[in-house]
């Protein structure tokens, strides 16, 4: 699916919290050969791509915590429709892990973020927000 389909509704909303659910992509090779890279669907058709050494820290230790989770079979990335990457695997049943993310394939993640965390990776400088926390 994802070859030839764009990922839309990233990020996405989490209901009854403040927070989104982010697709990360995993990939080898597309900066330089053999280097793995991250694409982050940061807005519906926005995509930020970051290499290990640039991945931010949280979501470095988002995606340490979510592969210490025991191995189970993945779907092919071909399977997946998107609305499908926004519900956490059957195999995610500690509730800490619905706030921190999960994998769906070999090479897609979902990732929680918070706004502030979101708009970071985002590259924008919001000065309202910044005025909104100072008075």
């Amino acid at each position: 699916m994802y070859s030839n389909q764009p990922i839309t509704m990233s990020p996405m909303p989490v209901p009854l919290d403040s927070t989104f659910a982010v697709v990360l992509k995993r990939a080898e090779g597309v900066v330089t050969p053999r280097q793995v890279s991250y694409e982050i669907y940061v807005q519906p058709y926005t995509t930020r791509f970051f290499t290990g050494a640039t991945l931010p820290p949280i979501v470095r230790l988002r995606l340490s915590m979510i592969n210490s989770l025991p191995e189970r079979p993945l779907k092919l990335d071909r399977e997946l429709h998107e609305i499908d990457l926004y519900h956490a695997p059957s195999y995610v049943v500690e509730p800490e892990f619905m706030k921190i993310g999960w994998r769906v394939s070999e090479t897609m993640y979902v990732i929680i973020l918070t706004h502030d965390q979101l708009t970071s990776i985002r590259g924008i400088n919001d000065s309202r927000e910044e005025s909104k926390r100072e008075s």
